[in-house]
């Protein structure tokens, strides 16, 4: 299937179908999970229903983009699903719809931006391409674990400082939410400006070129920043609920670990194989925490 603007518009369609049945599994598979099984638990269970369903999408057309905007869509609907399971008593948690519209602008964004840069069917992430070409017949296998079960894990983790909010008694807010709250609103600028830097670029006559512009000359991937910060934003909320969810700040530091030990490191290998120049551009400005560049004018190029 070459592209064009029907082939995309029929992707988009067979992603949106994939994506009602998925949640309308989960949505009749829940009631039928035993009682005594908590909140968490069900949500669990139902969010991973909903991954093989969307992975037997993948399977069917052959490609694993199917999976791309679960990322997105998944988090904001299983909040919205917490939040309408808090109500205790008449209590109306303020926390809970802050998080919400925080985590709502996030996802929309991100998946707006996933559906008018993704070309369509004709186009599978360069990644799964290459775990293609490394495992051969057992790429299947391989893209359940590693592209689809794995990221839902890791996404649901760190969606549990949200569930502790929620599921405890709601307290006032406090200067802490003020922190979390602009660190998650700064988080959904920093993807939302380097994602419209970064198309605006390749557009240009210097899109063949590493971008070094705008958040892209303070920091070499400011959307991965945004993105982190975003999970993060998350955990300080649990905080200001409650100092002693400390705990589960191991939720966001395992997000930091998939893009500091496998999303960047990929991504600057294929950089770096496609466009020597970019080593220079590794040598002169931070890798993820936006910093000022070291000797910018030796990296700089005519715009």
């Amino acid at each position: 299937m070459k592209y064009s603007r029907e082939s995309k518009k029929l992707s988009l369609w067979l992603v949106f179908l994939a994506y009602i049945l998925a949640f309308a599994a989960a949505f009749l598979i829940y009631p039928l999970l035993p009682a005594n099984y908590s909140l968490l638990v069900k949500t669990l269970i139902v969010d991973m229903a909903a991954t093989i369903l969307v992975f037997i999408f993948s399977m069917i057309f052959n490609n694993s983009s199917f999976y791309d905007p679960y990322w997105s869509v998944a988090p904001p609907i299983i909040f919205s699903f917490w939040f309408f399971s808090s109500f205790n008593d008449g209590d109306f948690p303020l926390r809970g719809l802050i998080i919400l519209f925080i985590a709502g602008f996030w996802g929309i964004r991100l998946t707006l931006n996933w559906a008018l840069t993704w070309p369509g069917l004709v186009h599978e992430d360069w990644r799964y391409v290459t775990f293609r070409e490394k495992f051969g017949r057992f790429y299947w296998p391989i893209s359940f674990l590693a592209i689809h079960f794995f990221p839902t894990l890791i996404v649901f983790l760190c969606s549990v400082p949200v569930y502790l909010v929620l599921s405890s008694a709601d307290t006032a807010l406090n200067y802490i939410d003020i922190i979390a709250a602009v660190a998650g609103l700064i988080a959904v600028y920093f993807e939302w400006r380097s994602d419209y830097e970064l198309i605006t670029h390749r557009k240009s006559s210097l899109g063949n070129k590493p971008i070094m512009k705008g958040l892209w000359k303070y920091s070499r991937h400011p959307n991965y920043f945004g993105e982190i910060l975003f999970w993060i934003s998350l955990y300080i909320f649990a905080l200001a609920s409650n100092p002693g969810n400390y705990w589960i700040g191991f939720a966001p530091l395992a997000m930091l670990c998939l893009f500091l030990f496998y999303s960047i490191p990929a991504m600057e290998k294929r950089q770096m194989k496609s466009r020597p120049e970019y080593k220079v551009i590794r040598e002169s400005i931070s890798m993820l925490f936006p910093f000022p560049p070291k000797e910018y004018e030796k990296i700089k190029t005519e715009e």
